[in-house]
Formats: structure tokens, C-alpha cells, sequence
């Protein structure tokens, strides 16, 4: 794998979607999606990071610039160049076993449209402001991530 040829062909990407932001933005959200998309080709399974949450995202760019990092995120979250996955969850409050609930991304999606709000564990109704309480949100490395950057470029020729 050419970690170069990896991250360039994804900061490209991160480049053009940035384009228009003011210098501020242009300057954190690319510093940001370096740091990010380093780490990630750096690490030593990257099909192992299932769970980066926001605290551990702050620590690899070392900022706590909540705007401009979740606006990364965002990027880097875009199909087709999905380096990242979000993933939501519900867990429940039970010290000694507690119990998780992931949502698909439909399940949530259609909950959100519809404003139709539950605990997916107990299956109450609850407010918006409580179900946003309630749902965790972590990022994942994507499957198509891992896949490119192991054996291809991104015109399909091994690296």
C-alpha cells in the first residue's frame, strides 16, 4: 500500500469540498482530515477501529474545535470516498450488564422524518429532546476504505 498515493487521492477529495470555505474552515478542516485520515492509514489494523468516538477524534487532531471537526467528519463520511462510517447507538443504564442497541442508519433516517421517537431497548415513547439524549454517535473505518487503500489506488491499479 502507497500511504501517499491513499491520502492524497482522499485530501483531493477533502480539497474540492472545501474549496469555497473561508480560510479559517479551509485551514482546520484540511489540518483535520490529515491528522485524521493519517492515523487511520498508520494504525496497525485498520479494520479494527470500530469505535472512534468525538473524545478520541479531539486527542488525534488535538482540537477541540467541535464545529470545523464534526464538518470533517462530515467529509469524510460522504460516499464514495466514505473513509469513515457513522454509527448511533442506544445503551442502556444497567451498571453490571448493560445493553446495546446499534440503529441502522434507515431505522434512525425514518424515526427522524417521521418524528416518531422511542427507546429501541424499552420501546417507550420518547420526546425529541430525550431520544437525542439518548442516542451515542460513533465512527467507524468503512469497509470501501480499508478495501482501496489496501491493495488499489483509486483507479484500480495495485499500489
Amino acid at each position: 500500500m502507497n500511504k501517499t498515493l491513499v491520502k492524497s487521492y482522499y485530501m483531493d477529495f477533502v480539497q474540492k469540498e472545501i474549496r469555497n470555505q473561508d480560510l479559517v474552515i479551509r485551514q482546520s478542516v484540511s489540518n483535520f482530515a490529515d491528522l485524521i485520515i493519517s492515523f487511520i492509514i498508520d494504525y496497525e489494523d485498520m479494520s479494527a477501529l470500530k469505535e472512534l468516538d468525538y473524545s478520541m477524534i479531539k486527542d488525534i487532531v488535538q482540537s477541540n474545535d467541535t464545529e470545523n471537526i464534526q464538518y470533517t467528519l462530515h467529509l469524510l463520511a460522504l460516499e464514495p470516498y466514505d473513509v469513515l462510517n457513522w454509527v448511533f447507538y442506544i445503551e442502556s443504564d444497567d451498571f453490571y450488564e448493560p445493553r446495546r442497541e446499534y440503529l441502522k442508519n434507515e431505522e434512525l433516517a425514518e424515526m427522524l422524518n417521521n418524528k416518531n421517537f422511542y427507546n429501541p431497548l424499552t420501546d417507550e415513547k420518547v420526546s425529541k429532546e430525550d431520544f437525542s439524549a439518548l442516542v451515542n454517535t460513533v465512527f467507524k473505518v468503512s469497509k470501501s476504505f480499508v478495501e482501496k487503500s489496501s491493495s488499489h489506488d483509486m483507479e484500480g491499479n495495485v499500489l
